[in-house]
């Protein structure tokens, strides 16, 4: 009966250092992110936040995930990449008024002087409505809005 204890025991042992020495060569998660905007950090806000995600992922994950970004329309127009987000060719995309092709409801963000200041633009879309749009986003389309960000709200 003891004999049996330990024979399990080290068993036990062996598949754990079996299962963790996998774990610790698994190959990294790939996220592909595309957007259309230039690769710039300096001139355009997508190249800094595309690469401000990519930085914090990889460091938040020891490596775990690898975020390769895509600039400058490389994977194609905003429709082109919220299709291929939505097919799930690439995993994540940074869009404007496309999304409205797939959300409707993103349209009233379009509207000329919504609001009065970039401040209060940020507040009103980091509040319950922004919340609000996200979820309904993801229950009609599918796709997850990590965050909302401005290129202008007093275009005509």
């Amino acid at each position: 009966m003891e004999k049996r204890k330990i024979l399990l025991a080290g068993l036990a042992g062996l598949f754990s250092l079996i299962f963790i020495s996998a774990l610790t060569f698994a190959a990294p998660i790939e996220i592909k992110f595309g957007h259309v905007d230039p690769p710039d950090v300096c001139t355009s806000k997508k190249g800094a936040a595309g690469a401000a995600f990519k930085n914090l992922v990889e460091a938040e994950t020891a490596g775990g995930v690898e975020v390769k970004v895509f600039p400058a329309g490389q994977l194609g127009g905003e429709r082109e990449l919220i299709e291929a987000t939505k097919l799930g060719t690439i995993q994540m995309c940074m869009v404007s008024a496309a999304i409205a092709g797939y959300y409707k409801e993103a349209q009233v963000l379009d509207i000329p002087y919504l609001f009065a200041s970039a401040p209060i633009a940020w507040k009103v879309m980091d509040g319950w409505l922004g919340k609000e749009m996200a979820e309904d986003c993801l229950k009609k389309t599918g796709m997850r809005v990590l965050a909302y960000g401005e290129t202008g709200f007093r275009n005509f």
